[in-house]
């Protein structure tokens, strides 16, 4: 009896040095993946961006918005021009960036923000890791809406989450995935860009489902105007730019949501 206890007991003490080992593994391994196949990582961009044009003379032209305007618009063809977006960003984000730029104090001479109804709807938490580095804590504070008890429970699982997410699920898959056709870069002028192979055209279906919300957080709101504040208060000119929709995001909102949007967008004098 004693030895298969003992006999149990290495097996587990083995067992969880094992699983201890792969955890530790994990990150190192998932970042070199990910980065073969994506190029830079989400912290890795933001850090660049940042870094960019904080080191770099102030720009004639930045654009600012979600991904839409990352992957979709070249600067480069406006010159002297910086596409400081990113994937998911919202006013909140594009407020707080403005703000970055006036107190690094290189404003633009002109603005380019990226315009989506959703924009007004998620207030994504899952890139606040690497934001909250370069913005001050009231940008952290508005994702804490529950009560203050339940805050450290919500950061642990917000930390959780993003862990889990970036060192498991998005690793996992591409081990049993077959060649990528295409090749990601970020280039120089802060664009996000997807290069396919000529051969084997990456083809990304203007059909794919979505869902939006057509209601519009107050929070996000109140930052698209304190964003057309600040611009109009150093007298940058803002040009508001609404990217193609595809099928479903068409549906997603009807006439009376789209009035009611471009109503509220001409009493913020946009």
């Amino acid at each position: 009896m004693n030895s298969s206890i003992s006999s149990f007991k290495r097996k587990l003490v083995l067992h969880l040095s094992l699983f201890a080992l792969f955890l530790l593994a994990c990150p190192p391994l998932s970042s070199y993946w990910l980065r073969q196949k994506y190029g830079p990582g989400t912290g890795e961009q933001i850090g660049q961006a940042f870094q960019r044009v904080q080191t770099a003379p102030a720009f004639d032209t930045v654009l600012l918005g979600n991904s839409r305007i990352y992957r979709g618009l070249n600067p480069e063809r406006w010159g002297n021009s910086y596409n400081f977006a990113h994937d998911g960003d919202s006013w909140n984000q594009m407020y707080y960036k403005l703000l970055h730029l006036q107190q690094a104090g290189k404003l633009p001479r002109r603005l380019v923000l990226g315009l989506d109804y959703f924009s007004f709807s998620q207030l994504d938490s899952s890139r606040i890791e690497f934001y909250q580095k370069f913005f001050p804590p009231a940008f952290a504070r508005d994702y804490w809406v529950a009560p203050p008890p339940q805050r450290f429970g919500e950061s642990l699982n917000l930390a959780g989450n993003a862990w889990m997410d970036r060192h498991f699920f998005q690793v996992f898959p591409l081990l049993f995935q077959p060649g990528e056709t295409v090749q990601r870069t970020l280039s120089a002028s802060g664009q996000y860009r997807i290069q396919a192979d000529p051969k084997r055209p990456y083809l990304r279906s203007v059909y794919n489902p979505v869902r939006r919300d057509s209601r519009r957080l107050p929070v996000l709101v109140d930052y698209f105007r304190r964003s057309l504040t600040l611009a109009r208060q150093q007298h940058i000119p803002v040009t508001l730019v609404m990217p193609p929709c595809n099928l479903f995001e068409r549906q997603a909102y009807t006439e009376a949501n789209r009035r009611d949007y471009r109503e509220m967008l001409f009493r913020s004098d946009a």
